[in-house]
């Protein structure tokens, strides 16, 4: 995120804040011209419109309210007599997940029952798959995680939302990146983008995220990248390496953090292509994102198709489109994606503990 639009969203987000605390009507006419004029001001240093400005603002009071309903939410679940406002009346879409006596999560829709992870729980948000978790059953902590997981992902969709209204208006940013943002609104207006390429790098994320929060002894963890550095610094996620100490930190051969860029276009020229604006950004990007460096990973789209058709044909269940992929295709993924951050024998040791997680049913899709 650009430094100069992180602070406007401070400084729109004190006045969220605010908003939600004052209730003398005198109180709220002040704030509200106090509103209009860092709007005004804000659209001239963005070179914006106001009416932009206005939107961002409204987005940052909706994720304001996602963090009120948070916290609501975890006080709740320490609160047997709670009852959330979501159930599965208002959505019967929803897959109602619960503890088994043997201690597995079981998700159920009418007349059909999936094994799930705690990890499914917080990916499988990415692919539309509603969960509710059962208050009586499910642990605290995981109901506590889930929330919290759920949360994040609502702000960051909404904080997308937000540099993506700046970033189609806004003069300051140079017409090649305005191009790629205006690009993205046209994908996202007619729902979500079925491009297979951004298929499969959303495949790819989900599927180490769920590793990462279901093997506790892999030491890596997954963060999706924001607009900001998907349209100018070329990063589709990022992969940050656990920091171990003891005393002092432990040295490591391989990278600590790195910041991806994912193809399946198997042609060379494209590739050259992408490695050549990877090139130009990477010296600003690295610095700005603390990155040990951002890598261009090329796969063939053959190991996405047919396992995303699958699932939609399935009716999308519980696991997403990698839940399709035999354990082969999931360790090559593994592999390749990490192959920077470990050494031969740090991975065999990594892949080892990750495949003894993965449900029988699905090692064998």
């Amino acid at each position: 995120m650009r430094p100069h639009f992180e602070q406007d969203l401070k400084e729109y987000n004190a006045v969220a804040k605010t908003e939600r605390r004052i209730s003398r009507k005198f109180d709220q006419e002040l704030l509200a011209e106090d509103l209009l004029n860092l709007e005004k001001d804000i659209a001239e240093n963005e070179q914006t419109s106001l009416g932009t400005q206005a939107l961002v603002m409204k987005l940052q009071r909706q994720k304001q309210e996602i963090l009120a309903e948070l916290h609501a939410d975890l006080r709740g679940i320490d609160d047997q007599s709670y009852t959330p406002e979501s159930s599965l009346e208002d959505n019967p879409q929803a897959w109602n997940v619960r503890e088994t006596k043997n201690g597995d999560f079981v998700a159920q829709q009418g007349e059909r029952t999936f094994p799930v992870t705690l990890g499914d729980l917080v990916a499988d948000q990415e692919w539309g798959v509603d969960y509710t978790l059962d208050r009586k059953s499910m642990p605290r902590q995981v109901q506590k995680r889930f929330a919290l997981e759920k949360a994040r992902k609502q702000v960051q969709d909404a904080l997308d939302e937000q540099i993506l209204l700046v970033s189609q208006d806004s003069g300051r940013v140079n017409a090649y990146a305005q191009e790629g943002y205006k690009d993205i609104a046209k994908d996202r207006e007619g729902g979500h983008d079925r491009r297979i390429g951004v298929i499969a790098e959303k495949m790819v994320r989900t599927f180490l995220e769920k590793l990462s929060y279901d093997v506790p002894d892999l030491e890596f963890t997954i963060a999706r990248a924001d607009l900001h550095q998907d349209v100018e610094e070329k990063i589709d996620f990022l992969v940050h390496r656990k920091r171990k100490w003891r005393g002092v930190r432990v040295a490591t051969k391989g990278k600590d953090d790195e910041g991806i860029q994912f193809t399946t276009d198997e042609r060379n020229e494209t590739a050259e292509k992408k490695r050549a604006a990877l090139e130009r950004v990477k010296p600003w990007a690295l610095q700005r994102e603390h990155l040990d460096d951002i890598v261009l990973v090329q796969i063939s789209p053959d190991d996405f198709r047919s396992a995303y058709n699958a699932w939609q044909e399935a009716g999308s269940p519980p696991g997403g489109p990698d839940s399709f992929w035999d354990t082969a295709t999931k360790e090559k993924i593994f592999r390749h994606l990490l192959q920077d951050m470990f050494t031969p024998e740090e991975l065999d040791a990594q892949w080892q503990s990750a495949v003894q997680s993965i449900p029988e049913h699905r090692a064998a899709a």
